[in-house]
């Protein structure tokens, strides 16, 4: 079945807060700066359920720091004064439960949520939609997707493994294809073989 961009707008808006932390950022010719992707898609609003965990006001640029929960993960985000206040929360209350969309905003540290509105949530009926709804946007095409990404990343980095072995005439065993893969697939330096991944690693990207 074939995907339409708007379908796949809509889908990309409903990542789960877990997933939202994989997102990267790229800076692409013709691009915005500072656009952010997850998996090759390109994220621009988030809509979500959570419950406030803790918020703090910033005087400085009268705002709150919010810490919210999607009961994946926790994420903290931006929130206007006058954006609570037009969402009848002038004062953030932990344990509260509320329907938020926003944006990702990159920082020196990473990136946050910028939230443009948010509410309370009372109806158990809207969450349940809003569920359903993130759930038919991971079968519709963000499962795929990461299992796309995840292919091609692993497949990139045994390409450069194989090409340093060749060039080196190092042999190349299962251990070092499995912590290529990891290394390909958390974005983490594996503990073991650490000599020869360094080694690897640096003259890889010396070009």
């Amino acid at each position: 079945m074939g995907t339409s961009n708007s379908d796949c707008q809509s889908c990309r808006s409903l990542l789960s807060f877990r997933d939202l932390k994989e997102c990267g950022r790229s800076c692409r010719p013709g691009v915005p700066s500072g656009a952010t992707y997850y998996c090759g898609f390109r994220v621009t609003q988030v809509v979500s359920v959570a419950t406030i965990r803790c918020s703090r006001y910033l005087a400085h640029t009268d705002s709150w720091l919010v810490s919210l929960d999607d009961d994946t993960d926790v994420m903290e985000a931006y929130l206007e004064n006058g954006v609570a206040n037009a969402g009848h929360l002038p004062s953030p209350e932990p344990g509260t439960r509320v329907l938020a969309t926003g944006v990702l905003r990159w920082t020196r540290a990473g990136f946050r949520l910028s939230l443009s509105a948010i509410r309370c949530l009372t109806d158990l009926n809207e969450e349940i939609r809003l569920r359903r709804a993130q759930v038919a946007a991971y079968r519709h095409c963000l499962l795929a997707a990461k299992e796309r990404w995840a292919r091609e990343a692993a497949r990139v980095m045994l390409s450069s493994v194989l090409w340093y072995g060749n060039r080196h005439s190092f042999e190349i065993t299962e251990p070092h294809v499995k912590l290529a893969i990891e290394a390909a697939l958390t974005d983490a330096r594996p503990d073991e073989y650490r000599t020869w991944y360094d080694e690897y690693m640096s003259q890889n990207h010396s070009g």
